[in-house]
């Protein structure tokens, strides 16, 4: 009986050991994709062409700045408060968040010079968020068909994952109405300047490529807004970055 014992034993802390040497909990393995953009990590991304821009169709999720250099995972709230360095995190330090909205990182690792994007790519800058803004509302994206207002959170909002709300024009007022772009724009919540997460499932905010004394430029949309806005937030701020085709290399 003891042997048996002793037997089972062994085979369940097998199991127990398989089950949490296979698990990823950081969401750290390659995200395969059907586009042929790849990232120094293996993580391959889809795009999509607006206008004279073309644009990659999923936030980024690399761990590692474009050199192989790691870009340090900073969970804690103070360390994340902190930090003088660039830095990421999955929302909520939940691993599983990150197939669908990818990594946050900090504006101190978007303006790293060892950059972040993929070869022939580059983290958008304002210029191409207000670039693809323009194009949107003058050739008609805007909910109503407007050319002239900021009407295109629709336009550039995915399908899928969004909260429900119910008003004219707004992403959450009819979910299968989104994504006449294709820009598939999710929302991944943030992490704030002290550490703090939200926004998840409501809000999407994505840094522009631009230094600014201690603050940068995020790109946002909101569940029951039908804009997409932009404005200046802190450095240690976390938000999603999306990527454009460098243009110079092709």
């Amino acid at each position: 009986m003891r042997i048996k014992n002793l037997l089972l034993l062994s085979f369940v802390c097998s199991c127990v050991s398989m089950l949490f040497t296979s698990c990823d909990l950081d969401g750290l393995k390659p995200l395969g994709g059907t586009g042929s953009i790849k990232d120094v990590d293996g993580n391959v991304y889809d795009s999509v062409v607006i206008g004279e821009q073309v644009w990659m169709t999923q936030n980024l999720r690399v761990t590692h700045y474009k050199n192989g250099d790691k870009i340090p995972m900073l969970t804690n709230d103070d360390d994340w408060a902190s930090t003088k360095d660039g830095a990421w995190c999955n929302y909520k330090n939940n691993g599983s968040y990150s197939k669908d909205y990818g990594r946050l990182y900090n504006q101190i690792a978007v303006n790293d010079v060892r950059g972040l994007a993929p070869e022939g790519w580059r983290v958008a800058t304002y210029d191409d968020w207000l670039k693809l803004k323009n194009f949107l509302i003058k050739n008609g994206y805007n909910f109503d068909n407007d050319t002239v207002s900021n009407k295109i959170a629709m336009s550039l909002a995915g399908k899928t994952n969004w909260d429900i709300f119910t008003g004219d024009g707004y992403i959450g007022n009819d979910l299968a109405a989104n994504n006449k772009s294709g820009f598939n724009a999710l929302p991944g919540g943030g992490r704030d300047y002290t550490g703090y997460f939200g926004g998840a499932k409501r809000n999407g905010y994505w840094w522009a490529h631009a230094a600014n004394n201690g603050s940068g430029i995020q790109a946002s949309l909101a569940y029951d807004k039908d804009s997409l806005r932009i404005r200046f937030e802190p450095e240690r701020c976390g938000f999603s970055v999306r990527c454009i085709r460098d243009t110079k290399n092709y």
